[in-house]
């Protein structure tokens, strides 16, 4: 797409797959995702705007470690340095682990950030298959960095009993549905991140991804959310969970891609 060399936000790509379940991959999804970028273009036609009048740059990928404990660490170092650069994150993952570490750094700076995925699933388990960092563990280590009341999850369709009972003890907000109208207006003005895991969407629209989950959203939910949330200020954002291998005709990837334009047109 139109990066540059220079801008408030910077794309960074992060290809974590190490506690990735069921099917592995994502760690190929930053190049399959810039890839199908290619083939989208830079102005939207039905609604307007032009990234060529967005000012972002693309840092490349990480080289990440194989412990998943050293590889959190790279990320935090990489979030860091991009924050001292005055850049803003815009990433593509690899798998939902990553979105716990750039949190992590991001809230140190931003004390009333708010935090949104959109999500199949809970990903509110204390441990998983012996890991406490786990894709399935993201947002559970998250709650223990942000109060309940600033994290909102979209989209949500399969946790376990643990998980639903965090939710009732926790306060958490989480919802099969997009929000009301309400929900955007009452955000207006706060920073925010985003964190849009692409199971999300139904396996019809992306079946490119680790653990798909019938009964999802429609593209045109995702890309309206993104469009409502005009006029909050993004401290950052994520796409996970893509699963090139899985993704025999791509069209998982260029709806990553589109996702990601949609949020760089309108949010940045």
């Amino acid at each position: 797409m139109a990066s540059s060399e220079e801008g408030p936000f910077a794309i960074i790509g992060i290809p974590l797959d190490l506690s990735t379940s069921y099917r592995p991959g994502t760690r190929f999804a930053p190049v399959a995702i810039r890839e199908a970028s290619y083939g989208l273009e830079e102005y939207d036609l039905l609604v307007g705007g032009d990234l060529n009048n967005i000012r972002f740059s693309d840092k490349g990928d990480l080289l990440l470690s194989g412990s998943i404990e050293k590889a959190i660490e790279e990320i935090k170092e990489a979030i860091k340095y991009l924050l001292d650069s005055d850049s803003l994150p815009i990433i593509i993952g690899g798998e939902h682990l990553i979105t716990y570490p750039v949190v992590d750094i991001l809230s140190q700076k931003f004390k009333e950030i708010y935090i949104i995925t959109l999500d199949a699933h809970a990903d509110m388990r204390d441990e998983y298959n012996g890991l406490r960092l786990s894709h399935a563990t993201v947002m559970r280590r998250i709650s223990e960095i942000i109060p309940p009341q600033r994290i909102f999850q979209f989209g949500i369709r399969s946790g376990s009993k643990e998980e639903a009972e965090y939710y009732r003890s926790s306060g958490i907000y989480f919802s099969p549905q997009p929000p009301s109208e309400e929900f955007f207006k009452a955000l207006n003005g706060k920073d925010v991140y985003i964190s849009v895991d692409i199971d999300v969407l139904d396996p019809a629209y992306s079946p490119g991804t680790g653990t798909p989950e019938p009964c999802g959203w429609r593209p045109e939910q995702i890309l309206s959310f993104i469009r409502n949330l005009k006029g909050i200020r993004l401290v950052g954002f994520d796409i996970v969970e893509v699963s090139p291998p899985f993704d025999p005709s791509g069209i998982t990837s260029i709806m990553a891609a589109r996702i990601t334009r949609e949020c760089l047109l309108y949010l940045t």
